[in-house]
């Protein structure tokens, strides 16, 4: 009987420094992550802010540059958005510069950017400024997609190295 317990406890302890190991893993990820994304290629059209909400639920804050706002009708954005990498996360893809168009309108025109996937739709907090004296306007609206500008499409090393990180932090977290 007494060896039972040393090896319920040995389990034991050996499980719960599993766990605290793949913690500090995703911890190191998430930290990669925000490294790489405040690099000047991936601030073409936003500056965007990762914080940790929770182990595996990163917050993305995207301030859009003046001319995409003004493009967009607005002095100022700054949009919001969660994604859980254990529940809502399919994948993270390198999309060149393209044209959405529609009964031969041009309906969107896009630049490079990395697109994040999402498996279902989640809300994002929209905050506008029309003019700079004006009050925010706080909108909501839902997306299955998180997008990050590319400033130079060629630099596949670093779009790479963004991807990759993105895929670690996904595997790490399905792995709990």
């Amino acid at each position: 009987m007494r060896i039972f317990y040393i090896l319920v406890l040995t389990y034991l302890l050996v499980s719960c420094l599993s766990l605290k190991q793949n913690n500090i893993e995703i911890s190191n990820h998430i930290a990669d992550l925000k490294r790489i994304i405040s690099k000047p290629i991936f601030n073409k059209s936003s500056k965007t802010i990762i914080h940790e909400i929770e182990l595996c639920k990163v917050g993305f804050s995207s301030q859009w540059s003046s001319t995409v706002s003004k493009r967009k009708g607005f002095h100022s954005v700054k949009t919001t958005v969660v994604i859980d990498f254990i529940n809502n996360y399919e994948n993270s893809l390198f999309i060149s510069a393209h044209y959405e168009t529609g009964d031969g309108i041009t309906i969107q025109i896009w630049g490079d950017l990395i697109e994040i996937n999402l498996f279902e739709e989640v809300e994002v907090k929209k905050v506008t400024l029309i003019d700079s004296n004006s009050d925010k306007n706080i909108t909501n609206y839902n997306t299955d997609y998180v997008s990050i500008g590319v400033s130079d499409p060629s630099n596949i090393e670093k779009i790479s190295e963004l991807l990759d990180v993105l895929s670690l932090i996904s595997t790490s977290c399905k792995s709990l």
